[in-house]
C-alpha cells in the first residue's frame, strides 16, 4: 500500500513538472501572440514589397503598358519587371512610392483610400520629360519641368496614357481585416521555431521556396512588431499559404499569381506614421499638353514600331 502511495505521488509530481514546463516554455509565445494581435490590431503600418514579374505570363495589355512606359521614361522592360515598393498605412488610407530595379529614385507614387486612388503626376511627368526631351528638343519647350507635386487620378493617367492600372488599384495592404484572436495567434507562433533576442523574441518558419518570421518586441510599448515574408513561385505556392497572406495583411488577386515570380515583404506597426491623400491636383491645361504630347509620339513612333505604337 505503502508503494503504491509512493508511486502516485511520483506519478503526480512528475505530471505538474511536465505541465509547468509545458507552461513555461508556451508563457512566451501566449505572450507574444498578445502583443502581436495588439499590434496588428494598430491603425499604422510601414511596408516595403520586392516583386519579380514574370513577362511571359503577363497579359497581353499589361506588357504593352510595360512596353509605352518603357518607350516614355528610357527605362528597361527587365528594370520595369523587378520593382521595389515602399510605404505606409494608416487606417484605410495607403501610400506606395514604386522604384525600378537599379533606380535611387521614384519613379511613381501612388494614394489609395476606400473610394479613390491617385498618382503623383509631377513625378511621373517629369521621369518622361527628362527622357523624351533628351531625344527631342523640342519637348523642352512644349513640356516645362514641374517642381510643385500635383496629381491626378488613375482614371486620368490611364485615359492619357493608354494604360491599366486595374492591378495597382486591386492592391491592398488589409491590416485592418485581420480580425485573428490571440488563441489563434498562439497557435500560429507555436509551430515557428522561436529565438530570444535582445528586446524581444523572433519565431520563424522556412521552407526552401518561402520562409516567414516575426520580431515580437518584449512589450507592447517597445519597438514595432516586424514580419517578413518571401515566396518563389507564388502560383504555386500562395494557394497553399493562403491563410497565412491573409493573416499577415496581404491580399493577391488570383489573376496576378501567374505573372509573379517571387515577391518578398518586410512589415513593421508604424503607430506614429501618417498617411493624408493629397489635394493639389494638376489643372486641365497640364492634361492637355500631356495628350498632344502623348499624340505626337505615336504619330512619330508609329513609323518605327507598329506593334509598340502609344
Amino acid at each position: 500500500m505503502e508503494n503504491r502511495k509512493q508511486i502516485l505521488w511520483a506519478v503526480a509530481f512528475l505530471l505538474a513538472a511536465a505541465l509547468t514546463g509545458a507552461c513555461l516554455y508556451c508563457y512566451p509565445a501566449w505572450k507574444a501572440a498578445g502583443i502581436v494581435q495588439e499590434k496588428m490590431d494598430g491603425s499604422g503600418f510601414s511596408y516595403e514589397l520586392q516583386v519579380e514579374l514574370d513577362w511571359e505570363n503577363q497579359p497581353a495589355e499589361q506588357r504593352k503598358a510595360f512596353e509605352i512606359l518603357a518607350k516614355l521614361t528610357g527605362i528597361r522592360k527587365e528594370s520595369l519587371c523587378r520593382l521595389t515598393i515602399k510605404g505606409g498605412t494608416q487606417e484605410d488610407r495607403i501610400h506606395m512610392t514604386i522604384y525600378p530595379e537599379g533606380k535611387t529614385e521614384p519613379l511613381a507614387e501612388f494614394f489609395f483610400d476606400n473610394d479613390s486612388g491617385v498618382i503623383n503626376e509631377t513625378m511621373l511627368y517629369n521621369a518622361i520629360r527628362g527622357n523624351l526631351a533628351g531625344q527631342y528638343k523640342v519637348l523642352e519647350y512644349l513640356m516645362p519641368r514641374q517642381k510643385e507635386d500635383l496629381y491626378m487620378t488613375l482614371e486620368q493617367v490611364e485615359q492619357l496614357l493608354g494604360m491599366d492600372f486595374s492591378g495597382i488599384r486591386d492592391f491592398r495592404l488589409a491590416m485592418a481585416d485581420s480580425e485573428m484572436t490571440v488563441k489563434q495567434y498562439f497557435v500560429i507562433l507555436m509551430a515557428m521555431k522561436r529565438e530570444k533576442q535582445e528586446g524581444g523574441y523572433l519565431f520563424a518558419r522556412e521552407t526552401e521556396a518561402a520562409d516567414l518570421s516575426i520580431h515580437v518586441p518584449s512589450d507592447s510599448a517597445d519597438s514595432a512588431l516586424v514580419m517578413r515574408f518571401r515566396v518563389q513561385n507564388p502560383a504555386e505556392m500562395i494557394p497553399k499559404g493562403e491563410w497565412l497572406l491573409s493573416w499577415i495583411g496581404i491580399e493577391m488577386p488570383d489573376a496576378d499569381l501567374q505573372a509573379l515570380k517571387s515577391i518578398s515583404v518586410v512589415l513593421a506597426s508604424d503607430e506614429e506614421g501618417t498617411v493624408a491623400m493629397p489635394t493639389n491636383f494638376v489643372n486641365q491645361d497640364i492634361i492637355d499638353i500631356l495628350s498632344k504630347v502623348r499624340a505626337w509620339l505615336r504619330e512619330t513612333f508609329s513609323g518605327e514600331d507598329s506593334g509598340n505604337s502609344l
